[in-house]
């Protein structure tokens, strides 16, 4: 038995007294928001928050938010791993009425737009779904069920790429019975990868007008303060360099395909005093964030968040150009680290497998990237097909299979383990995809004598490389 096997068995073992449920009340991209509530004589010790909220949750026990992670859980091919998340919430609890509201935005779970990489068409796509149980050792003391309540929320657009619309002046829905869903059907896992978290808060460098420059590229989006009239709106453009007339340049980045909008937040006001808004559900790359709209700027202020991972490594000298060449190093691994390992923050946020290998052993050096490159391969070998096959993004649904794969980005599945292996010194990394290894080099031979290299693509890729003969006997 493998290890893979291993922990599938311990998986099943797990019991859920919760059930998948779904708000099919709302709008098409509205967020859900379920309320479960529940009586406590006393406070017990030791309770715990168990929850998936697909594509991502915000959860507030009580009224106070539950953890300071961000876009959780992570990311996977929902019908083969679906992660939850665990939380000690006894601090959380009363005496007397307890509620748990949770609020679940698309992710990657239900894109809304047009997308070139097929997630609008991926297998596992329906309504954000919740799954939750609140329990100690001795008692069950909330699951989710049809007990449950839900309705729209005030999100009343989400987008992971594409941004998201509050609407705080709209006027809070009524609450109806939750639905059972029938989930995506993947097997529940602990989810084992660290969270992402805020790692800086930055004051702007330079204010052009309404453009605010943070001085460095980033990935993540700013808090706003701002009052104004009931109604007014204002617009946040992201983007990582201005064209001539100093406003946000996001051309290069309106591409695959040619979009009206990309990293755009849209707040409406209450009228209420100031008002803070911060996008939940998304996350941009960008270093300049223009405001556009009738309201009264008060602050703004750039959370810079990615996957949380130690530093264990670094380079400086006396040559301050090499010096910036380090920062941009590190800065760039930090801004691909949301869950995946990505190519870029703001146009794809695709987990490229040649991406991932080709900067796996700057990442060992620099960071502790154990946990992610496990989360990042475990993925690959959930979009592996039964025939061997992968495809050139993880994790993925239906793209990337026939078109731009092959050996030179596949090697992922051999490269990254070798490297863990090298840095590390510990074989089971090598132990725990060798049976996707021998299914892929099976497939191998088939692949080659049907010159799918061709047909498929991929020679976009190997055009990169030098060919030379080499004699071997």
């Amino acid at each position: 038995m493998n290890v893979q096997e291993k922990e599938k068995q311990r998986n099943m073992r797990k019991l859920w007294f919760g059930k998948w449920i779904e708000c099919p009340w709302c709008g098409e991209n509205t967020a859900p928001e379920f309320l479960g509530e529940f009586l406590l004589d006393r406070i017990p010790g030791g309770a715990v928050l168990e929850i998936s909220g697909l594509g991502f949750y915000s959860a507030r026990l009580n009224g106070v938010r539950v953890g300071d992670a961000l876009l959780q859980p992570a990311f996977s091919n929902y019908t083969k791993s679906v992660y939850y998340n665990r939380y000690p919430v006894s601090a959380l609890l009363k005496e007397g009425r307890n509620i748990l509201e949770v609020t679940v935005g698309n992710g990657w779970f239900h894109e809304p737009g047009e997308d070139s990489f097929d997630f609008e068409h991926a297998s596992w796509k329906m309504r954000p779904v919740l799954l939750c149980q609140l329990l100690t050792k001795e008692k069950v003391l909330l699951a989710s069920g049809k007990d449950w309540k839900c309705r729209g929320s005030r999100w009343v657009f989400n987008s992971l790429r594409l941004g998201v619309s509050y609407d705080a002046s709209r006027e809070e829905e009524e609450y109806l019975p939750a639905v059972i869903a029938k989930g995506p059907g993947g097997q529940l896992k602990e989810q084992t990868i660290p969270p992402i978290r805020i790692e800086e808060y930055l004051q702007p460098k330079r204010v052009l007008g309404r453009v605010y420059d943070f001085g460095k590229n980033m990935a993540g989006d700013v808090r706003i303060t701002v009052s104004g009239e009931k109604g007014s709106k204002l617009a946040v453009i992201y983007g990582e360099r201005l064209n001539e007339d100093g406003k946000i340049d996001q051309r290069w980045i309106k591409r695959h395909p040619e979009i009206p909008r990309i990293q755009v937040d849209e707040y409406t006001l209450s009228g209420a005093g100031p008002e803070v808004f911060q996008s939940d559900f998304t996350y941009k790359g960008f270093r300049y964030a223009e405001v556009r709209g009738e309201c009264r700027i008060e602050n703004v202020t750039a959370r810079s968040f990615h996957t949380y991972v130690k530093e264990r490594g670094g380079f400086q000298c006396s040559d301050s150009r090499v010096n910036r060449i380090m920062e941009a190093v590190r800065n760039s691994t930090l801004s691909n680290l949301h869950h995946t390992i990505t190519d870029c923050p703001h146009r794809e946020k695709n987990g490229w497998l040649g991406d991932a290998h080709a900067s796996c052993e700057q990442a060992l050096l620099q960071f502790d990237m154990e946990k992610i490159y496990r989360h990042y391969l475990d993925a690959v070998a959930d979009c592996q097909w039964p025939s061997g096959q992968l495809p050139c993004i993880a994790p993925t649904s239906v793209y990337g299979y026939n078109f731009q794969s092959g050996p030179t980005w596949d090697g992922a599945l051999f490269r990254i383990p070798w490297a863990l292996y090298v840095y590390t010194g510990k074989t089971g990394w090598l132990k725990r995809w060798y049976p996707a290894m021998k299914k892929y080099m099976d497939y191998l031979p088939g692949f080659v004598m049907k010159r799918v290299f061709v047909k498929a693509g991929w020679e976009i890729f190997c055009r990169w490389r030098e060919f030379r003969s080499v004699r071997t006997g």
